[in-house]
């Protein structure tokens, strides 16, 4: 029987695996395990063999027996070669093996031991994604709105005795065909400028001639969202998924329904189908950090709101950063850091429409928002929502003067890469001040440096660093490892350095992967392993890191761990290079 995921694991993890697949299959979607589906008799390699071919995506369920399991990763290698959707799901807290590096590294994995229900949640939403991309959708062109309104008109017989001579018919001109299109453009003016009432009688004129019409339930659905009418806005926005399940727009806007209805879990699963659909919708992410907001999930919509600032922004350089110090000749593993905060105005994004929250402006049309009740404007934000509009480019203001610890941290970082470090300061007090963890590692790096009128003062630094990595965050995380290790206001501690630089790489951290990877190579506070110091140099290189690329071309090129490679070298100093590093592009010039 062919199904849709294929469950890799190893034996000695089968009734985990079993519990995944029931809490699967109990979301309505449908597995395959070797214990269960291999029947009697069957070829147990071949079945496997065609099971892989037939699935849409494999689940790898990761734990120290996987970690070791041969038989794992030939599945994996088959999954590779028939182009099958890989998801890694780690069941246990435990670092890939240097096998299985590059297979986590270039993939975002999902950790089940740390919270269960909410890890299936986005393990089932990256299913649904995967599979609606893997089918292709919708792939059936529609029929236009001319044909399909041509395919309901009625038949007509003659009429009459048959005997009778037939009396020539009179002619008649052709009946006009309503224009859909009209009503739709007309629905689309009238959401404009927030008449919404208007706009849904247009839509519901374009539904009744054309009930495919996708693009008119998408934005009835957002004019009843408009109006606070939740349960209809769900209902339109689940009719346009089904004509369309590649809909991202309308998974977005889905999720603003729930969201309205407080069904903030639901609210999250929908935006990360949007966003597996189009990875590049920065709206999802806006909106998905609300719905982590609302739920406590604070650190959560920091990380969704630094990546929606990142991706409108691609060229801003990131936040500040303490600097590691060099070891002789070698790299070093350089901190890094990512832009936070971003636009916190909910934005309702359409097919070819998009709707804002409050005030806004699209394509030089200027939107009515209706008055909102300051007390309650955080529980009630959508449904003070404003129209849809016939663009895709939109911009917002904020509901009040007083500025979120998002906007204080997007400001700081822009003054801190202007150099306006007086600037700086002032925006990351706003925002540590409320608490915010990149508000307290932005003045944290302030006292670092020394920057902003403020004396370089370690341990004013350190007391900054240490409130924001209480939070998780793992950029402070970093810098404090970084502390430890060089001995800036305190004891050199190799030990407390790599604690922290785990932490920070645990998460991803590119910069804190790279350190990690150096205390191994130099041997400080560690026996010196080239082995597990070149994995954590994957780990970062993987992500573009300029430390981590240098660090894998020294190691090539003074065949520490591996065969010296002179090839190798070039190759990973020139991505250094590439990246920014200073290092690597006086080690090329003196490499010729």
């Amino acid at each position: 029987m062919a199904a849709t995921i294929f469950l890799s694991y190893a034996s000695k993890d089968q009734k985990t695996a079993e519990t995944i697949c029931q809490a699967l299959e109990g979301r309505g979607l449908e597995c395959w395990m070797a214990v269960r589906n291999v029947h009697p008799g069957e070829n147990f390699q071949e079945a496997i063999v065609r099971a892989i071919r037939a699935a849409k995506v494999m689940l790898f369920v990761f734990s120290a027996n996987s970690n070791n399991s041969d038989e794992v990763k030939k599945e994996i290698a088959l999954a590779g070669q028939h182009k099958v959707f890989v998801i890694p799901i780690r069941v246990e807290d435990v670092v890939p093996n240097e096998a299985l590096a590059y297979e986590f590294a270039t993939r975002q994995w999902i950790d089940l031991f740390r919270d269960w229900d909410f890890a299936l949640e986005q393990l089932a939403t990256q299913i649904v994604a995967v599979t609606a991309l893997v089918s292709g959708g919708n792939v059936t062109e529609p029929p236009s709105a001319g044909e399909r309104i041509a395919r309901r008109q009625p038949v007509t017989e003659p009429v009459g005795d048959p005997t009778v001579e037939a009396i020539a018919p009179v002619e008649q001109a052709a009946p006009i065909a309503p224009d859909v299109e009209g009503m739709y453009a007309a629905g689309n003016a009238h959401a404009k400028a927030g008449e919404y009432d208007q706009a849904i009688e247009q839509y519901d004129h374009v539904i009744r001639l054309d009930p495919d019409h996708i693009n008119a339930l998408n934005n009835r659905g957002n004019a009843h969202l408009a109006k606070g009418a939740y349960d209809e806005a769900v209902a339109d926005f689940d009719r346009a998924i089904t004509l369309k399940p590649d809909f991202a727009t309308a998974y977005c806007n889905r999720g603003n329904a729930y969201q309205g209805r407080g069904e903030y879990d639901r609210a999250i699963r929908d935006y990360g189908v949007a966003l597996q659909l189009k990875p590049d919708m920065a709206v999802a992410l806006d909106n998905r950090a609300k719905a982590y907001d609302r739920k406590g999930m604070h650190d959560q919509a920091r990380k969704d709101h630094a990546a929606a600032v990142a991706m409108r922004n691609p060229n801003v350089p990131t936040p500040p950063t303490a600097p590691t110090s060099t070891t002789g000749a070698k790299p070093t593993g350089a901190l890094k850091g990512a832009l936070t905060g971003g636009n916190r105005v909910f934005v309702i994004a359409g097919a070819a429409l998009v709707g804002l929250l409050l005030l806004g402006v699209i394509a030089g049309a200027v939107f009515k928002s209706r008055p909102v009740d300051s007390s309650a404007a955080a529980s009630s934000a959508i449904a003070d929502s404003s129209a849809v509009a016939d663009s895709s480019a939109s911009s917002a203001a904020p509901a009040s003067n007083v500025m979120s610890a998002a906007e204080a941290d997007k400001n700081g970082n822009a003054a801190w890469n202007a150099k306006n470090y007086d600037d700086a300061l002032t925006f990351y007090r706003q925002s540590a001040s409320q608490g915010d963890a990149s508000g307290q590692n932005g003045l944290g790096t302030l006292y670092y440096f020394g920057r902003g009128g403020l004396p370089q003062d370690y341990s004013q630094a350190m007391k900054w660093f240490q409130l924001a990595a209480a939070q998780g965050n793992p950029e402070a995380q970093n810098s404090i490892g970084n502390i430890y290790e060089n001995g800036y206001g305190v004891p050199v501690d190799y030990g407390q350095a790599m604690k922290w630089y785990m932490l920070a790489a645990t998460q991803g951290n590119s910069g804190g992967q790279a350190n990690v990877g150096a205390l191994y190579a130099n041997g400080q506070g560690v026996t010196t392993d080239y082995g597990e110091a070149m994995r954590w140099f994957q780990l970062s290189a993987a992500q573009g890191d300029s430390a981590g690329q240098s660090w894998i071309g020294y190691l090539y090129a003074n065949g520490d761990g591996v065969a010296v490679d002179m090839a190798q070298a070039r190759f990973w100093y020139a991505k250094a290079a590439a990246n920014g590093s200073d290092d690597a592009k006086t080690w090329l010039a003196q490499h010729r």
